[in-house]
């Protein structure tokens, strides 16, 4: 699964890359086996650019006080692609995004699942029938 994620702090771009790098195995939910190529950005304008050119499985997106121009460019451009994204934030939010906490050890562990498990829901929610 190949990974955009999008971080403003190198300290969480670091964890989340390598989190994410380091798994490997059967995917929890179809048992395909599942390898994550992560690329990390450190602003909105540098993902818009590689998300408009590259090809991605999925994209994380940290969720910060500046996050509306993310909003505003990004998720239709994601949504454009179908390209399934989650939002990733240490603050108690309310909506209708997906959103993962960061960054508790807990998480951390369990981090390839969760991934996993946004990605096979949207997929699953955005099948044509």
């Amino acid at each position: 699964m190949h990974i955009l994620v999008i971080e403003g702090n190198a300290d969480h771009r670091k964890v989340l890359s390598q989190t994410l790098g380091r798994a490997r195995g059967p995917c929890p939910r179809c048992v395909l086996p599942v390898t994550f190529e992560v690329e990390t950005v450190e602003t909105s304008e540098e993902a818009e650019r590689r998300l408009r050119v590259g090809e991605y499985d999925f994209v994380i997106l940290d969720l910060c006080e500046d996050a509306g121009s993310e909003v505003q460019t990004l998720v239709p451009l994601m949504e454009s692609k179908n390209i399934p994204y989650v939002f990733y934030t240490n603050a108690e939010v309310k909506t209708k995004v997906p959103v993962l906490r960061k960054p508790a050890e807990a998480m951390r562990l369990d981090l390839a699942t969760r991934v996993c498990d946004y990605y096979h829901s949207f997929m699953k929610s955005h099948q044509k029938v």
